[in-house]
């Protein structure tokens, strides 16, 4: 079976939905490289909204977001054992109602902020770290069999982010807190992608602490016009091959969407700057990005449309 990576997503609260696509399934060339990347024993998946690819989408598979208006009900005058039974019962719901159908949770996601510090969220404010373990262990008693994962951006490189990640990951290893992995979500820009021997050293870090390791919202984007297509393959390539290719701890990659109306920043939820990152273009197309890695992973080009 071809693993398939999932999330109970406590931190941001985003109401989006992971949805990884069965290699048997219908949808032409997103499924080849599925398929392909299994012959590596990977999986290749994408993350887009659950109305896209309804018709293609295994649903077991589907990771659930809590949405952030569940704790609106938290206030200081509430206190900690509240917020504890909130993370408990959200993560054995979710989990729970799943058990023995999915591969991997990324159970907490985006924690850390970008100078490598602990995000000051209502969890971090009353109960500190701990609301890690707490979701873990939560996690592992409701779905025993799953994978456990942290999620993570920017911290696919040795950076502040990454220490602190990696710092955590080795202080809950050697308290016997369940975790099996990290998910480095991969939002890279092209040309301005982190040294693949960066890249490299990074993940063998936790691959010794006995980890396993994926992308798990893997886009490599043109921002603004910065650069261009091929050269875009060529890092999107070189992120791969720097370190998930030749390692046999990581399990696969999710891109961010199946074309760039199919993501967060797509759809212009961040208001941000306009950038393309996915394999297809609006007519689910295969692009020169989607030719490069379907040549590297089978040296056969799958030509033709997405349906």
């Amino acid at each position: 079976m071809v693993p398939y990576l999932s999330g109970i997503w406590l931190v941001l609260g985003l109401t989006t939905f992971p949805i990884t696509i069965n290699a048997n399934c219908p949808s032409g060339a997103l499924c080849q490289l599925n398929a392909r990347a299994g012959a590596y024993q990977r999986f290749w998946g994408t993350c887009v909204q659950p109305n896209v690819t309804s018709a293609y989408a295994v649903p077991r598979y589907r990771a659930l977001a809590i949405n952030f208006q569940e704790f609106g009900m938290v206030t200081p005058t509430k206190g900690f054992e509240m917020i504890i039974s909130i993370i408990q019962d959200h993560v054995t719901t979710v989990a729970g109602y799943y058990q023995g159908r999915v591969y991997a949770w990324d159970v907490v996601s985006e924690i850390f902020d970008d100078k490598g510090g602990w995000r000051n969220n209502i969890f971090y404010k009353y109960l500190g770290p701990d609301f890690v373990e707490i979701a873990l262990s939560a996690a592992r008693g409701a779905d025993p069999n799953a994978k456990l994962y942290i999620e993570e951006y920017g911290a696919e490189d040795v950076n502040a982010k990454s220490d602190s990640l990696y710092d955590l990951a080795k202080d809950l290893k050697n308290k016997g807190v369940p975790l099996d992995g990290i998910g480095f979500e991969g939002h890279l820009n092209s040309p301005n992608i982190p040294a693949p021997s960066s890249v490299y050293y990074n993940t063998q870090r936790f691959e010794a602490l006995d980890l396993d390791w994926g992308y798990t919202q893997l886009g490599v984007r043109i921002v603004n016009g910065a650069t261009s297509p091929p050269r875009q393959a060529e890092d999107c390539l070189a992120v791969l091959e720097a370190a998930c290719l030749v390692s046999t701890r990581c399990v696969g990659v999710s891109t961010s969407g199946i074309t760039d109306l199919t993501t967060i920043e797509g759809m212009g939820i961040w208001g941000g700057p306009v950038w393309q990152e996915t394999f297809f273009d609006l007519n689910y197309v295969p692009i020169i990005q989607y030719e490069v890695m379907a040549d590297y992973l089978s040296l056969v080009t799958v030509n033709g449309n997405y349906i």
